[in-house]
Order: structure tokens, then sequence, then C-alpha cells
């Protein structure tokens, strides 16, 4: 899911929940299709291990502590607390990932 960021107040606010939402969303969905495919005889989808967003915001920002604050981490962060490590080939700028246009536009 690809959308904008609010840099403040409410809309910041929007959109930090609306990630938090579609996180807990994705886990639910794969829950129910892994016990339906349970049923079926089929095996199940791996957990989802990393969801990430690509933040706009510099580090020592007002608003990266606020997503920090929301459960999120930089990728640091989460090779700190990740007993198997995190291969950082899965992440920019190692992977390539699709921006939509306005995102790269020059001004």
């Amino acid at each position: 899911m690809t959308h904008r960021w609010a840099t403040s107040g409410t809309s910041f606010d929007a959109n930090s929940l609306l990630i938090e939402r579609t996180n807990e969303r994705v886990k639910s969905d794969l829950a129910t299709l892994n016990a339906e495919r349970k049923l079926q005889g089929l095996p199940s989808y791996p957990r989802l291990k990393y969801n990430f967003i690509v933040s706009p915001f510099r580090l020592d920002s007002k608003n990266s502590h606020n997503l920090n604050r929301r459960g999120f981490y930089t990728l640091d962060q989460m090779e700190e607390n990740d007993e198997e490590g995190i291969d950082r080939t899965l992440f920019p700028p190692f992977r390539r990932i699709w921006l939509p246009a306005h995102c790269t536009s020059r001004h």
C-alpha cells in the first residue's frame, strides 16, 4: 500500500493508524487462510515476519519519534532485537521497490 504521508496533526495520526490496522488485518487474514488450508490438507503459508514502510521523515524528527512510539522501528532497531538476524537485502536500498510518480517527481 502506498499513500502520501501527512506531516502533522490528525492526518499524520490517521496515516499511522491506517498502517497499524493494515498490519493487524494482514495477520488476521493469514490466520484465517491457514485455518482453511489446514482443513483442506494444504500446508500453511509462512508467518509474516517483516512488513516495512518507507518513511519520508528524518530519524531525529518528531514524526519519527511518534512512529517509534506507535510501535514502528528503524531497521537498525529491528536488527538489535531480532535473534535470528535480519537479511538487509530484503529491504531498500538493496531491494527494488515501486514508488508512485508523485513521490519521485522533482519540484
